[in-house]
């Protein structure tokens, strides 16, 4: 399913992503009215895992995992902090598994140029706090704006600063979506922060629409309970 992300800007909606790595949340997220799954190495897919950082083969499960539980989305995994010896074959096999399109931070700029010309790829930007003067941000610009040229579907932001993002929206005529950055033109959130599965380990910009967390422990009680002391536990 290729990204239909330039419409969504077009006709002035704001696209709505969350980001999930495993199958039984994808087969959730099919039949709600998300846009996109993404699935990267955010604090919020940590939960699937319970590890530091996701490797190139659990994005790529992650993949396999919302295919098998959403095929109705798109699906978009971002290339994680150590690049693939083989990059080629590896979004090969993310594409193969199900992936719409392939998230490439922007600090790889020289592979991200190469696979442009050859997959559908978005830019991702997962580290500008820094960048706040006037020429960096002129300079900023421009790199997206080539990036708009080459034929990439939307542009990711991780924490965009609030006066970046809304140059950015304003130039560019692709959508930049992402998290912590309510100003633009999307947004991506981890569903299980958004369920209050995370509990204490929840993004701190993230709306809790319910408090997952607590009745999953409610869930399991109550069943240890009727195990325990009532004569009979439903099937």
């Amino acid at each position: 399913m290729q990204p239909q992300f330039m419409a969504l800007k077009k006709s002035g909606r704001k696209l709505t992503a969350i980001s999930l790595s495993d199958f039984y949340m994808a087969r959730i997220a099919s039949n709600t009215a998300i846009d996109a799954i993404i699935i990267n190495e955010s604090q919020a897919n940590l939960m699937a895992y319970g590890i530091p950082s996701m490797t190139s083969k659990q994005i790529w499960l992650g993949v396999l995992n919302a295919k098998a539980g959403a095929a109705n989305k798109t699906i978009v995994p971002i290339l994680p902090s150590e690049m693939p010896d083989d990059i080629d074959e590896y979004i090969n096999s993310l594409l193969n598994a199900g992936a719409s399109a392939i998230g490439i931070p922007i600090r790889f700029r020289d592979t991200l140029l190469q696979c442009a010309k050859k997959y559908p790829v978005i830019p991702v930007i997962d580290n500008l706090n820094s960048v706040r003067t006037e020429w960096n941000l002129k300079k900023l610009i421009e790199e997206l704006s080539e990036y708009e040229r080459i034929g990439c579907p939307a542009v990711y932001v991780v924490d965009l600063p609030l006066d970046i993002g809304i140059v950015a929206r304003k130039m560019l005529k692709i959508p930049v979506f992402g998290s912590g950055s309510g100003i633009l033109d999307g947004q991506c959130l981890s569903i299980y922060d958004i369920t209050g599965l995370s509990g204490d380990f929840a993004s701190p910009h993230t709306k809790k629409y319910m408090d997952g967390h607590s009745m999953t422990i409610g869930a399991i009680n109550e069943y240890c309970s009727d195990n325990r002391y009532a004569e009979i536990v439903a099937a």
